[in-house]
């Protein structure tokens, strides 16, 4: 029998999560809140035939677990959801993928129940100034690779091991080990709050404002480049990530790369362009180059984007490749700014220039021509080889 009020469902130790938690790091708490381990909890409160650990619950979330959790802690059905990756559905990205890949989502790589990928960041001040040291959700964002409120680079593995964070087992083999095993690698035991502090400062001041303001918005659904406000930050994110791919991909966007680099001070060789992979699947220094990299180049929009471009001879067909589905304020001055075709000069000033070499005894050709009027490649559709024959 239940008293009046109380429905009868709620745990004893029914703790709330914090602010950001990540749904498996409040799992974990409540486990250990309950003076249980985590496999035992699991098991007692969900069900031996409903195992949670043998893949990525952050990002699968099911809907039974969900309203369990609900129920069993008094949390509002939205404020379990909000423990979730699916809650950065429409802000960040358009669908969340719960068994496959998703933009700007780190993957584990969950193989009987142990991350196999870097999957999960953390920031060692964080831990050590929490009362009780959590888990965020955003440690899990691909393009979250500075903690905004320390500033020290993340960290994604053990400083001590190099293994990745599985921090739902640290406990394991460990009898009396349960408050403050999250804190400890469970591979050997090293204290995560311990580890070295990174830094990697950035000399144009306006990107690292600009990384911190981004940083800090988002999930509110909107963001801003300095002046420049997205109504719908999905827009904002797809451009920033594909240019991160550009400029991590060929020699065209290696190009690119080199020459935003070299505006902020960053090394390009840091970036491993020989492997195509996607930015989520870099490693943290690589996805912090990349990422403050194309932030500088949407700095000013339009101007500094379409000035890089013409530096370094990047077409718009070389700036779109492999771009789905591009929002109409990128695409429209990609095709305004860098679709118009290069000026052809006229027979008069092609043949001018053939005469000019040919005066001072200098080899005339096609390719000298080019260098000499300053194109790359010239439209002389309707001028032949022997026509330039003074």
């Amino acid at each position: 029998m239940t008293l009046a009020g109380l429905s009868g469902n709620l745990w004893p130790i029914h703790l709330k999560p914090f602010p950001d938690e990540l749904l498996s790091s409040w799992i974990v708490r409540l486990a250990h809140g309950h003076g249980l381990k985590l496999q035992t909890f699991s098991s007692l409160v969900f069900g031996r035939n409903k195992s949670i650990w043998n893949r990525d619950i952050d990002k699968l979330a099911p809907d039974w677990l969900i309203h369990k959790l609900a129920e069993c802690t008094g949390t509002s059905i939205q404020g379990v959801m909000e423990t979730t990756l699916k809650s950065y559905e429409g802000v960040l990205y358009e669908h969340h993928q719960p068994n496959g890949n998703t933009k700007w989502i780190l993957p584990l790589g969950v193989y009987h129940r142990t991350h196999g990928n870097f999957g999960l960041q953390f920031c060692p001040h964080c831990l050590a100034e929490d009362t009780e040291p959590y888990y965020r959700k955003h440690w899990r964002l691909a393009f979250y690779t500075e903690c905004e409120k320390h500033q020290v680079l993340m960290l994604d593995s053990c400083p001590n091991c190099s293994a990745a964070l599985n921090f739902h087992r640290a406990e394991m083999g460990v009898r009396s080990l349960l408050r403050g095993s999250t804190i400890h690698c469970h591979s050997c035991s090293y204290d995560l709050r311990s580890s070295p502090i990174l830094r990697s400062p950035c000399q144009d001041w306006r990107t690292f404002t600009a990384c911190r303001s981004l940083l800090l918005s988002h999930q509110i659904g909107w963001g801003f480049i300095e002046n420049t406000d997205f109504n719908y930050a999905q827009n904002l994110f797809e451009v920033l990530r594909h240019l991160c791919r550009l400029m991590g991909s060929d020699r065209r966007g290696g190009r690119l790369l080199s020459y935003t680099a070299s505006q902020i001070g960053f090394d390009p060789n840091v970036i491993n362009r020989t492997v195509k992979k996607s930015y989520e699947l870099r490693d943290i220094a690589e996805r912090h180059f990349l990422f403050y990299c194309a932030v500088w180049l949407l700095l000013d929009w339009p101007n500094r984007f379409v000035s890089a471009c013409e530096k370094i001879n990047l077409s718009s067909a070389h700036v779109i490749v492999d771009f789905a589905a591009p929002p109409y304020w990128f695409i429209s001055v990609i095709n305004d700014q860098l679709s118009q075709g290069q000026y052809s000069p006229t027979n008069q000033e092609f043949l001018a220039a053939a005469k000019y070499l040919s005066t001072r005894e200098m080899k005339v050709s096609i390719a000298s021509i080019c260098r000499l009027l300053g194109y790359s490649k010239l439209k002389h559709r309707h001028i032949s080889f022997s026509d330039i024959t003074i």
